[in-house]
């Protein structure tokens, strides 16, 4: 962990982007890519957002990395009591619900409401998913 969390708004619109609880899903860039571009810099150019489309890309961000950060934007994850996790085919297990991530000490990680987690063992991110899964060909 460590790389700084983006922040990106236009107006009333404000997204955040947490590289290091990215899975690299690419399912903004595939959904909106008008928004999300990695050949670009800004590689998220919220001229061509609305509330809707952000909505749908914070929705559809499998590790959670994606948050909406306005007040007036909600997120369809907000208000969730049950926490679900889901065990994805070759790949992490995705936890959404409101949760808090601890360390062995007691110390909390995370505070979140979706997110990633590496089932391989070869994140250098644990306990978060980093898409290593994919490069050793992970089949669990």
């Amino acid at each position: 962990m460590g790389k700084e969390i983006q922040n990106y708004k236009k107006g009333e619109l404000r997204i955040s982007y947490d590289p290091d609880t990215c899975t690299h899903s690419a399912n903004c860039i595939n959904g909106y890519p008008e928004i999300f571009n990695i050949e670009k810099r800004p590689w998220i150019n919220l001229d061509e957002a609305n509330k809707a489309k952000l909505n749908d890309a914070v929705k559809n961000c499998p590790s959670g990395a994606l948050k909406i950060i306005d007040d007036t934007l909600k997120s369809e994850n907000e208000g969730v009591e049950n926490v679900q996790i889901n065990v994805t085919s070759k790949g992490p297990l995705l936890v959404k619900g409101k949760f808090k991530i601890t360390d062995h000490n007691g110390n909390v990680i995370e505070t979140k409401d979706s997110v990633a987690l590496c089932r391989c063992g070869a994140s250098k991110n644990k306990p978060f998913c980093d898409g290593t899964h994919n490069k050793i060909d992970f089949n669990n």
